[in-house]
This record gives structure tokens, sequence and C-alpha cells, in this order.
């Protein structure tokens, strides 16, 4: 019976949180948050896991959301929790789960930095 039970929470908790598939936020450690987008390709949802630092005058944003509908909701949320904007974001590779957002964000007027690789890659059109 206690089995049974314990296999029914589960079921349920699992179903709650792959049914959700929002802008997910964790604290990993002092001024170190990663946070979880999801991606939809191929009729499937993918994460993508980045995180983001917290200085005394903003946010650190390492990898973008892979989604860029995404990225907007990110640093709406980093300012209501923080009381900070994004100051920058870092790439670490040329995937869209990691770069894909560079354009949204220096429209919004963040600064985006990465490797000269990183950024060659981008430009030749691979940020998949």
């Amino acid at each position: 019976m206690k089995r049974s039970f314990h296999l029914l929470l589960y079921c349920i908790f699992s179903c709650c949180v792959f049914a959700q598939k929002g802008l997910q936020i964790q604290h990993l450690s002092g001024h170190v948050y990663t946070y979880v987008t999801w991606h939809e390709n191929d009729g499937a949802q993918y994460p993508a896991t980045g995180m983001y630092l917290l200085t005394a005058k903003g946010a650190v944003i390492i990898d973008t959301p892979w989604d860029t509908t995404q990225i907007r909701p990110l640093s709406d949320s980093i300012l209501r929790r923080h009381h900070l904007p994004v100051l920058m974001v870092i790439a670490t590779h040329h995937h869209g789960d990691r770069a894909g957002g560079f354009d949204v964000y220096k429209r919004m007027g963040v600064k985006t930095y990465s490797t000269q690789l990183t950024y060659d890659l981008c430009e030749e059109g691979h940020p998949h």
C-alpha cells in the first residue's frame, strides 16, 4: 500500500514537471542561478540549461535561452527577483541553445560576448 502511494505521488509529480515547459529558475550557490528554457524541434520539447551570475550592477547571463521568445521572460524574472538588469550575455559556443538569442539581446542594448570562432560561426549562419 505504501509503495503504491509513493508510486502515485511520483506519477503525479512527474506529470506536473514534464507538463510545465515554462521558464524555471533555481538558486545554485551564492550569487549563481541556473535556468531552464524549452525549445520545440520536430514536435518534441527539449530543455536548455543556462545560468546567470549576479553582480552589484546587474546580471551576467551565460548562454541565451534556446527559444528567443523566452529571453524577455528571463530578463523580466531577473529584474523582478533581484531588482537588477541584465548587463551582458556570454555564449559558450555557437549552437542556438547558447548563442541563438544574441541578436535579441543586442536589440535590447545588452552587451554580448563570445570567442571569435563562436562569433564567426554565428555570422556564417550556424547557430543551430
